[in-house]
């Protein structure tokens, strides 16, 4: 069966196959939303395909990536990492049960862990809220969501594994002064779940930017 993927502002994309000017396979998402407007628009070099079939398996090696900026939707290759997939979702059952988002990104390559969230302010969510008169408890929610879904997502903290063989981490968070750049945190290295209970509360508060 031919594979659909919804991303979190709610685009389905259609996974697509075809061939490179090397003759070799080129996977990439076409948004349907986008097709409907033009004949045919594919991301990555689906330009360049003469021929294209509908994916009916992600093939190995590959996997379905969602850009934390854009939600736009491609097929790369799997990044090689030393982060487990226990410890990832680890990161991300903390970001949702102890930050309170149900929304984020949390991607894991090579030694690194980052959590991308929300780059939408939740006082701002409120007001915004406020000022288009949406009142009602249930009305409300659906429309908080909504605006999370569909809000840019922005890098904010990051683990770094620090010993492969103890499973010893490190944390930092993201500063936007400049250029921006990864800062360290105090806590010292140690066992991820650790880390995750000094920082991840902090996400989304003004108490987080006087992390450091």
């Amino acid at each position: 069966m031919p594979i659909r993927y919804i991303n979190r502002m709610g685009e389905a994309y259609r996974l697509m196959v075809g061939v490179n000017r090397s003759g070799g396979p080129n996977y990439y998402a076409v948004s349907e939303t986008r097709s409907r407007r033009k004949k045919r628009t594919a991301e990555g070099n689906a330009s360049s395909v003469p021929e294209a079939a509908p994916l009916d398996a992600i093939p190995d090696g590959y996997e379905i990536y969602e850009r934390p900026d854009t939600g736009q939707v491609l097929v790369r290759r799997t990044p090689a990492t030393r982060v487990r997939p226990e410890e990832r979702e680890a990161v991300e059952s903390s970001v949702h049960r102890l930050a309170g988002y149900e929304v984020c990104s949390v991607i894991a390559e090579g030694d690194f862990v980052v959590v991308y969230i929300p780059d939408r302010d939740r006082e701002d969510l409120e007001e915004i809220l406020d000022r288009f008169h949406v009142f009602g408890d249930a009305h409300r929610e659906e429309s908080r969501r909504h605006l999370m879904a569909t809000a840019t997502q922005r890098r904010a903290l990051r683990f770094v594994l620090r010993d492969e063989m103890a499973r010893m981490y490190s944390a930092e968070r993201w500063c936007s002064v400049g250029d921006g750049y990864w800062m360290s945190l105090p806590h010292p290295s140690g066992p991820l779940h650790e880390l995750l209970k000094a920082y991840v509360p902090h996400l989304g508060r003004e108490s987080f930017y006087e992390l450091g």
